[in-house]
């Protein structure tokens, strides 16, 4: 154990009808860390909503933009997983979010403050607690009904079945394959086939597989390796 402290940061996710909630504790606001908190938001509501408007975290939104928002390409691609359409909220605009942006105030107020925990594990596992024990069963000041009760009563019937795979959030990089016919993604070495040589390409990699594309051609795939590994097949 250590008396260190760090920063941590909550990502909040609301259902609209009810305003039944989740919150997901982490460290870090990459997109696998929002990914990781959704799929965990997922698990415990039971199934997936058919929306989800997204603050325009740099993690998801690339181009932050009303009429033409350009999609993180992992979050994309979740999206895709998933089954729901991606919905950024307005740039600057707190009514494009309003369950969310009410919440916070709330959740900083009666869960946050004043409290102090032994590590991340045990403020998530309070954080459940407090969601289905505290916030869950209150009396909602704008529906002025309990959002555990809705939700199980109306919304979780509408929700999309967990049917998939847990998302494993990939990681995309574009590489320049090296003369000795191999490019390098997460301090590993994977051959490229001869006539790519000194070439750009996309990577894609994630806990098992690393898929390498030439504009849009699937031209190798290998096992993930550790750091310092390699895989050559050619």
């Amino acid at each position: 154990t250590t008396n260190r402290r760090r920063v941590a940061w909550a990502l909040l996710v609301v259902l609209p009808a009810s305003r039944h909630q989740y919150v997901h504790v982490t460290f870090s606001q990459t997109v696998a860390a929002v990914i990781h908190g959704l799929e965990d938001a997922w698990v415990f509501f039971g199934g997936v909503v058919r929306r989800v408007v997204l603050d325009n975290l740099p993690a998801a939104i690339t181009k932050a933009d009303r009429y033409d928002p350009i999609f993180q390409r992992t979050m994309e691609e979740y999206a895709r997983h998933r089954g729901f359409v991606i919905d950024p909220a307005p740039v600057r605009m707190p009514t494009g979010k309003p369950h969310v942006e009410r919440g916070v105030p709330y959740l900083r107020e009666n869960f946050f403050r004043g409290e102090t925990w032994r590590d991340l594990a045990h403020v998530q596992a309070s954080a459940i607690t407090w969601v289905r024990e505290v916030a869950g069963t209150r009396i909602h000041g704008t529906t002025r009904q309990q959002p555990l009760a809705v939700f199980e009563q109306v919304e979780r019937a509408t929700l999309l079945p967990l049917g998939a795979a847990r998302f494993d959030p990939p990681r995309w990089a574009r590489c320049t394959v090296h003369p000795d016919h191999h490019i390098s993604s997460g301090k590993a070495l994977y051959s490229v086939p001869t006539r790519f040589c000194r070439r750009r390409v996309w990577v894609r990699g994630d806990t098992t597989l690393v898929r390498i594309y030439a504009d849009r051609e699937l031209i190798e795939t290998h096992a993930t390796q550790p750091p310092g590994g390699r895989a050559t097949t050619h």
